[in-house]
This record gives structure tokens, C-alpha cells and sequence, in this order.
């Protein structure tokens, strides 16, 4: 899970469940959604 951190602005790993984190898709910088492309 994820939690806002207002020290550093932006959102981080909950400690209370923080495992392997890991990114499955990016967002561009228009803020649209764009899902990794399984090869």
C-alpha cells in the first residue's frame, strides 16, 4: 500500500507493509495511463 508523504511530497511504500516494491506501468507526463507492454 501506498501512503502520501507530505515531508517529501510524494507518495511512498507504507512502512507497516513494505515488501519488494516494484513499478508495473508509468504514467506519462500528461497523466495518462500507459500499462507496460508484456515481450
Amino acid at each position: 500500500m501506498e501512503v502520501w508523504d507530505d515531508d517529501r511530497g510524494v507518495w511512498a511504500a507504507s512502512d507497516e507493509e513494505t515488501g519488494s516494491p516494484h513499478c508495473l506501468h508509468e504514467w506519462d507526463i500528461n497523466g495518462n495511463y500507459s500499462p507496460v507492454e508484456e515481450i
